[in-house]
């Protein structure tokens, strides 16, 4: 092995790298190509089950929601406003305990 003072690789270091920058490229060359041949003869088919078809649905009403109760909304705004609202403390004390045993 000779070391170049002016240089920071070695004969042998240069050649490794060479090596692997062109097994790089070979490597992208075969990807390359085994895309292209799989796009050619791709004719599969997919088939969703009736599951799928109810989940697909399912998901889109869930992507179109507002996720929100917008007529119990209505009628908390409505109860507030006519002063009629109230406000439980014993179930809120109650699920705040709950909600700590959880953690805990």
């Amino acid at each position: 092995m000779v070391i170049h003072p002016n240089s920071d690789m070695t004969s042998s270091t240069a050649h490794t790298r060479n090596k692997a920058s062109n097994s790089a490229s070979n490597a992208a060359n075969t990807q390359e190509k085994v895309t292209h041949q799989t796009q050619n003869t791709n004719n599969d088919d997919v088939t969703l089950s009736q599951q799928a078809h109810i989940f697909e649905r399912l998901e889109s009403k869930i992507h179109s929601s507002s996720g929100t109760d917008e007529a119990k909304v209505t009628e908390i705004k409505q109860r507030i406003a006519d002063g009629t609202y109230e406000i439980n403390s014993a179930r809120i004390a109650q699920a705040m305990l709950k909600q700590d045993n959880l953690l805990s």
